[in-house]
């Protein structure tokens, strides 16, 4: 599973006094991101829309990030802390490798924080970066988590459905009609 960027064949970016929004749109989407700080927060409204009928479609909102795998520590609250590592190695159990292809994925709904987060060193400092998501009532198949295209960068993500387990898609529960 791999999650990769839209072809835009299209891209506007408006700046105003609090908000950046960047749309952009290609043979098969429209989209929109809205950016603006809330404090120290950035947060991001996403939007989307199918241009013609599809049968099955997902989409993801990805912060990807360039890191030493060394140092990292996963966190998805009562999923994944840092690998597991007390865990029992035969116990199926959710894991993160750390290995290029790893995913793990699951419903927003699982989780009591909505939250994603990858911490790591770097030049004798601690990074981190964090996905908060508002879950919203009216979207029920929505999905957060983390996946590795490659062993020296990882995605943090929020997506419209998919899902992951041990590096393994399952099943997409994104929704199929009124796209």
């Amino acid at each position: 599973m791999d999650y990769k960027p839209l072809d835009l064949k299209q891209v506007n970016c408006v700046l105003s006094e609090d908000a950046l929004l960047v749309a952009g749109s290609s043979a098969q989407f429209e989209t929109s991101a809205q950016f603006s700080f809330d404090g120290n927060l950035l947060r991001c409204t996403c939007t989307w829309k199918a241009r013609k009928p599809l049968r099955d479609a997902g989409v993801a909102f990805v912060i990807e990030a360039k890191h030493d795998i060394n140092t990292e520590r996963v966190t998805l609250p009562m999923s994944v802390y840092n690998g597991n590592p007390s865990l029992d190695p035969a116990a199926i159990a959710p894991r993160f490798p750390r290995a290029a292809g790893a995913s793990f994925v699951e419903e927003e709904s699982r989780f009591p924080i909505p939250c994603a987060n990858v911490e790591w060193a770097a030049d004798g400092h601690s990074r981190f970066v964090s996905l908060f998501t508002i879950p919203d009532d009216a979207a029920l198949e929505w999905t957060l988590g983390v996946h590795r295209p490659a062993t020296d960068n990882i995605c943090i993500l929020a997506a419209s459905g998919s899902v992951s387990f041990n590096g393994t898609r399952t099943r997409t529960t994104a929704r199929r009609t009124g796209m």
